[in-house]
């Protein structure tokens, strides 16, 4: 903050511009969205007034990474897309395989796979060329999520593997925490939930090591997950609850829908079937205002499941 006094002193827009960009990026990390929304529209009008079109493509880009962890995917769209032109036109080769990996992501999630599949392997084929192992780690994670929803886990698993390897040798300890969690997400999709159980916990601990909320909620969620699959109601529910209550804290609409969901069929099972619909229609609702059409059907299949009983 005293960089940006000093530099609006001197009127170094080039510079406050930067800085309020790296703000905004502290406060994404910390899920604190509004806050890092603003920072990053101030940092784009700054770059814009510069004529810096490498820093207005980098905003464009935050800016749509805000809105995706809100869920609103229209809107996070609305700004890859200028930025990814934007890229292309300065040839940012590393900066388009930025874009091109978060639109994959919106692409996965709104179930269109084979334009998930062609964003992802593109942006991996460019950070390969660059030499850039950091990011080659996440294109590696996104290729391996796209295999896993498509059924190939053996492929899946080869991917997540080779991307925390990259991680481990770097230090990237986010990058660690959401591999674990992905590579517990196919050990119990396979059975495994003593192995998957094992590196949920450690996906946790370095989240909450390191004070990223997003990433302590999906370890959560995902230890919910398992205890549920192992029969334990009370277990499941405690860690639902805990990882609602960070989705609502930080805004991540997406990530409640999902657990409401998993919240409602914790009552459905304990055969409280109002609390269970209760936390259904939640969760459809907001599924349908952010446009998630995996988590509406989900939703929908849940609140099927009730009548029919």
């Amino acid at each position: 903050m005293q960089a940006l006094a000093i530099q609006s002193e001197i009127g170094d827009r080039a510079g406050q511009a930067t800085t309020l960009g790296n703000i905004g990026h502290i406060h994404l990390d910390r899920g604190e969205l509004a806050t890092a929304l603003d920072q990053f529209e101030q940092a784009l009008a700054a770059h814009r007034e510069a004529g810096n079109r490498a820093g207005e493509a980098l905003n464009l880009d935050s800016i749509g990474s805000v809105h995706r962890v809100r869920g609103d995917f229209d809107a996070a769209l609305g700004h890859y897309g200028p930025a990814l032109v934007i890229r292309r036109e300065i040839r940012d080769l590393a900066g388009e395989a930025s874009t091109i990996n978060n639109i994959g992501w919106i692409c996965q999630h709104r179930g269109d796979l084979k334009a998930a599949v062609a964003h992802d392997e593109r942006s991996l084929a460019i950070y390969q060329l660059l030499g850039d192992r950091a990011n080659k780690a996440t294109a590696l994670c996104n290729v391996a999520s796209v295999c896993h929803q498509e059924g190939k886990s053996g492929e899946a698993l080869d991917y997540f593997r080779q991307s925390l390897d990259i991680r481990r040798e770097i230090g990237d300890r986010p990058g660690q925490a959401a591999t674990l969690n992905n590579i517990a997400f196919v050990l119990k999709q396979q059975g495994n939930a003593d192995a998957a159980l094992a590196f949920y916990v450690d996906a946790l601990a370095i989240a909450r090591e390191l004070g990223y909320p997003l990433d302590e909620a999906m370890a959560l969620n995902n230890i919910g997950s398992v205890h549920w699959d192992k029969g334990q109601a009370s277990e499941a529910n405690d860690a639902y609850v805990q990882t609602l209550a960070i989705y609502e804290q930080v805004g991540d609409r997406a990530g409640a829908a999902t657990v409401l969901n998993n919240i409602g069929s914790v009552h459905g099972k304990l055969g409280e079937l109002g609390m269970a619909l209760q936390y259904y229609a939640r969760a459809l609702a907001t599924s349908r205002e952010i446009g998630d059409k995996t988590g509406e059907a989900a939703a929908l299949s849940n609140i099927g499941s009730v009548h029919h009983r």
